[in-house]
C-alpha cells in the first residue's frame, strides 16, 4: 500500500477512466506445468516494430499492460529451454488476453514458433461490450460521415433519435440510451480522455478516416470505470506506423442523388395553379449540396540528415471537410401594399367576419364583457397608425405571388442554409526506451451554420450558430520494474456553442423605443437585436434566443499496475474540473406579439377572423402580450474526485475474478458570483410582509382573517447569509464495490 500512497501525491483529476490501449498476460510454465520465474517476456509491435519487455514473477506471471491496439509477436528467452515465439496475435482495446506458455527444455538457440490462427479469446473480463477495428469502420456505411451512427452496433444500444445532421449534431450524435439508461446517458472518451460537452453530449465526432478503433462498453465490472448513468464509448485515434500510409476519400451529393422522403412533399396547393402534384414538387424544390472531403496520413518521423525516427517517433494526421447547403422552401403571409397604409378594406369584399374593430370604441356590455364598433371601411386612420408600427411595416417584403383570396400565402423565397465543418487531427507517438514511452494528441473543430435569412440584403432575420471545440491529450508509461508500470495522462476538452444574429447590436432607438426602457437592458453590446415581432398570420420579423455557452474540462489520471502471484492489482485516483459559462441573450430584445384580442367584435369574446385583425392591432401598436427580460447567466465549477483498486485474480488457468472497489465525490457546483438559489426559508419575514399586510387588510376574504395573514419567507442564495457556496450538500457515500467473473468452459 506504500506505492498506493505514492500514487495519490501524484494525482490532480480525470473522471470515467477508460484506457485506450489493451494488455497482453499469461504464465510461463514448464513441460510439468511448473511456473518458471524470471522468463524474460517481449512483446513486438507488428506495425512499428517497439518492443515492450517484462519478466516473469515468483509465480510464472507476467503482464505486459498499456500496449497499443495492433498485431502482435510475443516472444520469450530462457536458459535450458528453446525459445517460444507466437505471431499474429490481434489486441484490441481494453482486451486482457491471456497467451500462456509452455517451454520446452533445450537450447536458447533452438525455436518454437506458433502462428495465431484465430482471434485470441478475451477470456479474463466479464464486461459487456462491442469493438469494431479501423478495418470495420472502412468497410462499413457511415452516413452523414459521422461515425457515431456505429455506437449502436452494440447490443442494448439504441437511438433515441437518428444522427442524419452531420458530425456536427452533437444532440443527435448523442442521442444514445443503454439498457433502458435514457437520453444523454452515455460517456464518451477519445483515446481515454473525456470527450463530453455538457449535458451528455459528445464534443467531437472525429473524421472516420483517422479512427483507429471504436469500443462500446454497456456493461463494466472495472472499478476504474464510473460516473456514467450508462456505458462509455471509446474512440482511439490511429497511430503512425514504420511505413507511410494514408488513406482519402470525397463524397459528393447533389440534385437527383439525394433521395427525398415522405415529410419533404409539403406544400400540396399552389394559390396561383391549384394543386402541384409530387412530380412538380420535385421539379421546383431546391436540392441539398453535400459535398465531404476525409482523409489520413501517417508514418515514422524523419527529417532528412537530421532524424530518423523508424522504430521510435511515428505520426499521423488526419482531416475532415464538410460544406453542406440545404435549401429550404418557405411559404409566407406578407402585408399587401395597401395592407401597409391601413387599408384592409379588400378583406371585406371576402366576407364580413374579416370586419375590423375599432379598439378605441370599447365600452362595457355587462356581465363581464365589452363590446366594439366595426372599424368604418376597414381602413385605419392615418392619425391611429402608431408612428414605431409605421417604420415596422415598412420593412416587410412585397408580395411576390398572387397569394388566396384573403391575401394569405402571398410570398415565397427560399434560404440557403449553408453548414460547414473542419476538422483537423495531429498525433505523435514517441518512445524513449522500453522502459517510457510517451503519446500526445491534438484535435480542433470547427463548425458555422446560418439559417433563418428570410429577407435577403436586410439583417431584420438571420441566425448563426458556431460550435467550436479543441481537445489535447497526453500520456506516458513508466515501466517502474518488471512488475509495477505507472501510466500518467492529461487531457483537456473546451467545447463553445453559441447562437447570435444579424441584427445582433441594432439601435433600438433608431425605431422609437424609449430611452428609459434600453438603459436597462444590460446585454447591449451583445443582446440587444431587432425586436422579434409577431403578427397573427404573418412573417416573423426578428429574433431572439442567442446565447453563448462555454464548457471546460481539465482531466488527469495516474494509475499504477502491479503483478502480485496471481493478482493483477490497479489503483488510482482519477477527477475532472469543470467550468460551464453560460451567456442568455434570449429576451433581451422586447419581443412583442399582435392579434386580435383588441380588433375583434362585436363582442371581446366574439371569433377572430382568420387574417387582418392581429395587423391591425399592430397598426395600432396594440400588442396582445409580450415581454422583454434581463435573463439570468451564470459562470459554474465543480470537481469530480474518484479513489479505485481493482484486482483480477487468476485464480485457475480457466477461472478469473475481477475485485473493485470505487469511490467517488462530486463536488456542489459553485457559481462565480454566488447568483445560484439554495434553498427556502419559511420563517423569516419577507421584506414586504407590512406593506402586503396593510394592502390586504383593505379587501380581505372571510376565510382568511387579517390577523391570520402572514408573509413568511423566501429564496436564499448560495455563498450568502451563512450560506455555503456549493447549490446542495456534498455526499461523501458513494462507495462502489465490484465483482465479476469470466470462466473459460473450453480451450
Amino acid at each position: 500500500m506504500r506505492l498506493f500512497g505514492l500514487l495519490i501525491l501524484f494525482t490532480a483529476a480525470l473522471a470515467w477512466a477508460q484506457d485506450p490501449r489493451g494488455t497482453i498476460a499469461g504464465k510461463v510454465t514448464d513441460a510439468s506445468g511448473a511456473a518458471i520465474p524470471g522468463v524474460l517476456v517481449r512483446a513486438t509491435n507488428a506495425a512499428t516494430n517497439v518492443v515492450t519487455t517484462t519478466t516473469t514473477n515468483s509465480e510464472g506471471n507476467y503482464e505486459l499492460p498499456y500496449l497499443l491496439a495492433g498485431s502482435y509477436t510475443i516472444g520469450v528467452a530462457h536458459s535450458g529451454f528453446k525459445g517460444w515465439s507466437k505471431t499474429g496475435i490481434e489486441l484490441r482495446m481494453s482486451d486482457r488476453l491471456l497467451i500462456d506458455i509452455q517451454l520446452q527444455v533445450g537450447r536458447m538457440t533452438e525455436r518454437v514458433e506458433v502462428s495465431a490462427q484465430a482471434e485470441v479469446l478475451e477470456n479474463t473480463s466479464a464486461a459487456l461490450g462491442q469493438s469494431l477495428s479501423g478495418a470495420h469502420i472502412a468497410e462499413l456505411p457511415v452516413r452523414s460521415g459521422s461515425i457515431s451512427w456505429l455506437y449502436s452496433m452494440a447490443p442494448g444500444v439504441i437511438w433515441q433519435s437518428l444522427p442524419t445532421g452531420g458530425p456536427w449534431n452533437i444532440d443527435q450524435d448523442s442521442a444514445l440510451s443503454v439498457a433502458g439508461s435514457g437520453k444523454y446517458g452515455m460517456n464518451f472518451n477519445m483515446d481515454g480522455i473525456s470527450n463530453n460537452s455538457y449535458g451528455g453530449r459528445t464534443a467531437i465526432a472525429p473524421p472516420a478516416e483517422m479512427v483507429s478503433e471504436v469500443r462500446v462498453d454497456t456493461q463494466s465490472y472495472d472499478a476504474s470505470v464510473g460516473h456514467t448513468t450508462g456505458g462509455n464509448v471509446n474512440v482511439v485515434l490511429k497511430a503512425g506506423t514504420n511505413e507511410l500510409h494514408g488513406s482519402a476519400m470525397a463524397e459528393f451529393a447533389d440534385g437527383p442523388m439525394i433521395s427525398r422522403t415522405f415529410f419533404d412533399d409539403q406544400y400540396i396547393f399552389d394559390p396561383a395553379t391549384g394543386p402541384i402534384t409530387p412530380q412538380k414538387i420535385r421539379a421546383n424544390t431546391p436540392s441539398v449540396r453535400w459535398n465531404r472531403y476525409s482523409g489520413a496520413v501517417g508514418g515514422p518521423l524523419y527529417i532528412p540528415h537530421l532524424y530518423n525516427g523508424k522504430n521510435k517517433t511515428f505520426w499521423e494526421f488526419g482531416y475532415q471537410k464538410h460544406t453542406r447547403t440545404q435549401p429550404s422552401s418557405s411559404l409566407n403571409t406578407v402585408p399587401t401594399v395597401a395592407e401597409r397604409s391601413g387599408d384592409l378594406s379588400a378583406l371585406l369584399a371576402v366576407g364580413s367576419r374579416y370586419q375590423v374593430y375599432d379598439p378605441y370604441s370599447t365600452v362595457p356590455a355587462g356581465k363581464g364583457r365589452f363590446s366594439r364598433q366595426p372599424l368604418p371601411g376597414n381602413i385605419v386612420p392615418a392619425s391611429r397608425i402608431d408612428p414605431m408600427a409605421a417604420k415596422l411595416i415598412q420593412l416587410y417584403p412585397l408580395p411576390n405571388l398572387p397569394g388566396t383570396v384573403d391575401g394569405t400565402h402571398n410570398w415565397s423565397t427560399t434560404l440557403a442554409n449553408p453548414q460547414n465543418l473542419s476538422q483537423p487531427i495531429v498525433r505523435i507517438d514517441h518512445n524513449f526506451s522500453d522502459k517510457f514511452r510517451m503519446f500526445g494528441r491534438y484535435a480542433e473543430s470547427d463548425f458555422t451554420g446560418h439559417f433563418d435569412r428570410f429577407i435577403p440584403g436586410t439583417d431584420v432575420r438571420g441566425r448563426d450558430r458556431a460550435r467550436p471545440a479543441r481537445s489535447a491529450a497526453l500520456d506516458g508509461v513508466w515501466v517502474v520494474n518488471s512488475n509495477t508500470v505507472l501510466d500518467v495522462r492529461y487531457g483537456f476538452t473546451w467545447f463553445n456553442e453559441r447562437q447570435f444574429f444579424d441584427n445582433q447590436g441594432y439601435d433600438l432607438a433608431s425605431l422609437g423605443f424609449a430611452s428609459s426602457l434600453i438603459a436597462q437592458l444590460q446585454f447591449a453590446a451583445g443582446g440587444i437585436t431587432f425586436p422579434q415581432l409577431g403578427v397573427d398570420n404573418y412573417l416573423q420579423l426578428g429574433n431572439n434566443g442567442g446565447y453563448n455557452q462555454i464548457n471546460d474540462s481539465h482531466n488527469l489520471l495516474t494509475e499504477l499496475t502491479w503483478m502480485r502471484g496471481n493478482h493483477s492489482v490497479k489503483a488510482g485516483f482519477d477527477g475532472r474540473f469543470f467550468y460551464e459559462t453560460y451567456q442568455n441573450y434570449g429576451a433581451v430584445s422586447p419581443l412583442l406579439n399582435f392579434a386580435a384580442a383588441y380588433t375583434k367584435g362585436p363582442l371581446d369574446n366574439s371569433p377572430a377572423a382568420p387574417t387582418g385583425q392581429g395587423l391591425a392591432s399592430f397598426l395600432y401598436g396594440i400588442p396582445s402580450g409580450g415581454h422583454v427580460n434581463d435573463n439570468a447567466s451564470y459562470a459554474d465549477f465543480s470537481d469530480f474526485n474518484g479513489l479505485y483498486i481493482q484486482d483480477d485474480w487468476r485464480v485457475t488457468r480457466k477461472l478469473t475474478l475481477n475485485l473493485g472497489l470505487r469511490w467517488e465525490y462530486e463536488s456542489p457546483p459553485v457559481e462565480r458570483y454566488d447568483r445560484s438559489t439554495r434553498e427556502f426559508d419559511f420563517t423569516t419575514p419577507n421584506p414586504v410582509s407590512q406593506q402586503a399586510l396593510a394592502a390586504y387588510a383593505l379587501h380581505p376574504v372571510p376565510q382568511l382573517p387579517v390577523s391570520a395573514f402572514q408573509t413568511l419567507g423566501g429564496v436564499t442564495f448560495a455563498g450568502v447569509g451563512g450560506n455555503p457556496r456549493g447549490i446542495r450538500n456534498p455526499d461523501w457515500r458513494a462507495f462502489m464495490p465490484r465483482f465479476g467473473l469470466a470462466y473459460q468452459i473450453t480451450p
